[in-house]
């Protein structure tokens, strides 16, 4: 009799009880011209705004560097992405700031990340985001964030 291993029992049991609890985000973009121009295929690049879309691809950057990003989607001003970002370098690998902004008063998501990235070679980076997350409803529904659970 064949033992079954238990990575393979891990994997199991997280598709099929743990899935039942995940839940879909919000309208969180890539930001960047060129993510915008690739059809929002922003993961396996690695440039300034990987701060907001992968945090791992700013770990080649050698000098600080900062930017703006504004998206007015069909000239509606409720649909706007707005998006300011700092990267830093530092001795052990690259810090990144990020604070991204969509929507107008009746609804708005708002993402607040701090990052860290670090080479581990020429082919392997690594990155870790933490990242606060505002939802905002208007007429009198409230908002919610980040460490507060969310209520369903």
């Amino acid at each position: 009799m064949s033992k079954v291993p238990f990575g393979a029992i891990f994997s199991l049991y997280f598709l099929l009880i743990l899935s039942g609890c995940l839940r879909a985000g919000g309208l969180y973009f890539p930001s960047g011209a060129r993510q915008a121009g690739m059809g929002r295929c922003s993961v396996s690049l690695a440039d300034f705004w990987s701060v907001q879309n992968n945090p791992a691809g700013i770990a080649g950057s050698d000098r600080f560097q900062a930017g703006i990003f504004y998206e007015n989607r069909y000239l509606l001003a409720g649909l706007g992405l707005k998006n300011i970002a700092v990267i830093c370098p530092v001795p052990l690998g690259t810090l990144g700031l990020t604070i991204s902004h969509f929507g107008s008063g009746l609804y708005s998501d708002m993402k607040a990340g701090l990052g860290f990235a670090r080479s581990f070679g020429p082919k392997f980076r690594a990155g870790l985001q933490l990242d606060y997350l505002l939802t905002s409803i208007g007429d009198g529904y409230g908002s919610v964030s980040t460490p507060h659970p969310m209520k369903y």
